[in-house]
């Protein structure tokens, strides 16, 4: 046997994570590192078992503290294991090897919707180019309220819906593509992490992901977010979407602002500017839909994902 592969895995902190790259977890060949969250490091791997590459999370070590965590893990990955739906991230599975936690997921091959909103948006050089630009934000809408409806069905919120969170599923090479126009014209937005609350439920790594999640993705909270504990049910995830759509069409989240508190205000007070004040060619149906899903108190808000798709799909039988 190779010296090398009866070296044990060390325990590292949580921001070292990233030097488990190259080594085997358990049945997991672990490449490159895809993204890191508030809850672990996630890396392109090799499922030694079934052959299939996955992204496989790895949890910091420090979790879980307690049985009662460990539990609320085990629980709510078999709750969410016989999921399967086209526009959410597959879960495969967990368990724990070395030392630390992991979940196994579907490796989306393409990028985030952050990724791609970061590369910016061209000038539209036609006319036809301009009418068609709200498309691609239209597109993310209806994929992932597909998946909102599904999840909410069988009783799981996501409550943390960013761009970070949709993965846009691509076919062959997406090296070349250049706008959210190209990835989403034969892409599939998928909705990730899905299990990632209630699978750290209670546990003092969710107060950590919570702390941070404030600190970088406050913008695309519910107003019943920003009060802590607050009820919140599906209609929360209807309102981050629209944040997230929102911020396709208009390069900005609705409510941002340079200071925490003045970004809690915006979500809590302030009304959404119309996007149809920068695209004036948007539909005025798609404009008036994101204005009801951006509504401050839930009950003004659509109350389902399922009748939020009933409207959407008013909107693919008006552009025919």
């Amino acid at each position: 046997m190779h010296p090398a592969a009866e070296l044990p895995i060390p325990r590292l902190p949580a921001d070292r994570l990233n030097e488990l790259a190259g080594s085997t977890l358990g049945h997991f060949t672990l490449g490159p590192v895809l993204g890191e969250g508030h809850t672990g490091m996630v890396f392109k791997a090799k499922d030694l078992k079934s052959l299939r590459t996955v992204a496989l999370r790895v949890l910091p070590s420090e979790f879980p503290k307690n049985d009662a965590e460990r539990q609320r893990f085990v629980q709510a990955v078999k709750e969410m294991l016989h999921l399967d739906h086209v526009n959410l991230v597959k879960l495969y599975g967990a368990g724990k090897a070395d030392g630390y936690h992991w979940l196994a997921t579907e490796f989306v091959e393409g990028p985030s919707l952050s990724q791609i909103m970061k590369q910016g948006r061209p000038t539209p050089v036609n006319g036809e180019e301009t009418i068609r630009a709200w498309e691609p934000a239209y597109r993310v809408a209806v994929h992932i309220a597909r998946a909102l409806d599904y999840s909410h069905q069988h009783h799981f919120i996501h409550r943390n819906i960013t761009p970070t969170d949709i993965l846009v599923a691509q076919q062959g090479d997406y090296s070349q593509k250049a706008s959210l126009s190209d990835y989403t014209a034969d892409g599939v937005a998928k909705l990730n992490d899905l299990v990632m609350f209630k699978a750290l439920e209670g546990s003092g790594l969710r107060q950590v992901s919570l702390r941070a999640k404030i600190a970088t993705e406050l913008a695309y909270f519910s107003p019943e977010q920003t009060y802590g504990g607050a009820p919140v049910d599906a209609r929360s995830d209807i309102f981050s979407l629209g944040s997230v759509v929102y911020a396709v069409l208009m390069g900005r989240p609705p409510f941002e602002a340079p200071s925490q508190a003045e970004t809690i205000r915006n979500i809590r007070e302030e009304p959404p500017t119309s996007p149809r004040k920068l695209h004036p060619l948007l539909p005025r149906l798609f404009d008036s839909i994101l204005l009801k899903m951006l509504a401050k108190p839930p009950e003004h808000r659509y109350q389902s994902a399922k009748e939020l798709l009933a409207a959407l799909d008013q909107i693919s039988h008006h552009n025919e």
